[in-house]
């Protein structure tokens, strides 16, 4: 009888623990947020964070990338081990500021609702508080496949980025 126990307590623990695969995710632009005006740098610093939505507090991200796009690099591929079972929330930030990249993460974990909440509602100054000159270009669910084109403008430059993930690599 313990022996069935043990195999039926076993089945049930493979069942549950994560089914990570290696993703290959692919963000691309068509249009970058600083080609239009003249004092711009135009490239557009990208800052690609994914959080697992496990709780009400986001833990460190899963994915935390940093990468130039310019005119003459418009795609970056980045390797990513998820788990197709959990639910991931990704944030697409144009850097715009002097700080380091790796000073966001912190401040979009403890703020991240009031964050979510000034994006969804298009209220730029409110998300300014905490994130200074740095743009919040999206801020989604990222699904697994997912085939996401983002387009907007922030002051006076447009943007349009896709991102891409199918199946395991």
């Amino acid at each position: 009888m313990k022996f069935i126990y043990f195999v039926l307590l076993l089945f049930i623990s493979n069942t549950i623990t994560a089914q990570k695969s290696k993703f290959e995710i692919i963000i691309s632009s068509t249009n970058l947020s600083e080609d239009v005006s003249v004092l711009s740098t135009k490239n557009d610093e990208i800052l690609f964070l994914v959080y697992e939505l496990d709780s009400n507090d986001y833990q460190p991200p899963v994915i935390n990338e940093y990468f130039v796009l310019d005119s003459s690099k418009m795609e970056i591929r980045i390797e990513a081990e998820l788990d197709s079972n959990k639910n991931y929330q990704y944030y697409l930030l144009e850097m715009d500021s002097n700080r380091d990249y790796l000073q966001l993460d912190p401040i979009i974990r403890i703020h991240h609702k009031a964050i979510v909440e000034y994006f969804v509602q298009g209220d730029y100054l409110g998300i300014e508080k905490y994130l200074g000159d740095d743009d919040i270009l999206s801020i989604d669910e990222l699904t697994i496949p997912i085939n996401k084109n983002i387009n907007g403008i922030f002051k006076i430059d447009r943007y349009s980025y896709q991102i891409k993930m199918n199946k395991p690599i």
